[in-house]
């Protein structure tokens, strides 16, 4: 007999949009942000499902450094 798992999905949206995963994702980002090195910054808001992060560019040499390199997807790694 197998049993039925039923996902709270309130809850969830709740742990999403939660400052706990805000925090949790900042740092993530901030560590992300250090592997790019300067010219990186990091970027957050809440949308309506779920907390998001934005890693970028603020310089126009980061910006061709970034197109070049991949530097940003590199650092994910």
């Amino acid at each position: 007999m197998s049993k039925v798992f039923k996902l709270n999905k309130s809850g969830v949206r709740r742990l999403l949009k939660s400052e706990e995963m805000k925090k949790m994702l900042s740092e993530k980002a901030d560590i992300i942000v250090g592997k790019c090195g300067d010219g990186f910054e990091s970027d957050h808001h809440t949308g309506r499902n779920r907390v998001n992060i934005l890693i970028r560019a603020n310089s126009v040499k980061s910006y061709y450094k970034n197109l070049k390199e991949n530097t940003i997807l590199k650092a994910l790694r």
